[in-house]
């Protein structure tokens, strides 16, 4: 199993909060400008919210070793 310090834990959560923030923007910016596509707002939220829910993840795994 790789081990990782804190620090890199703190770092690759903040990773995975800035791609869930793309895949939240990549499901708004095509509702602002066209139609809604229901795949794609359904694949944003999805996408969103299990990046959102690693990094909550890597950062109580980071809480716990300190």
């Amino acid at each position: 199993m790789l081990k990782l310090s804190g620090v890199q834990l703190k770092y690759i959560a903040e990773i995975l909060n800035n791609l869930g923030i793309v895949f939240f923007a990549s499901m708004v910016v095509p509702i602002l400008y066209s139609e809604i596509n229901i795949y794609l707002t359904l694949a944003g939220l999805f996408y969103a919210f299990e990046c959102w829910l690693l990094g909550v993840v890597l950062i109580s795994i980071r809480k716990e070793t300190k």
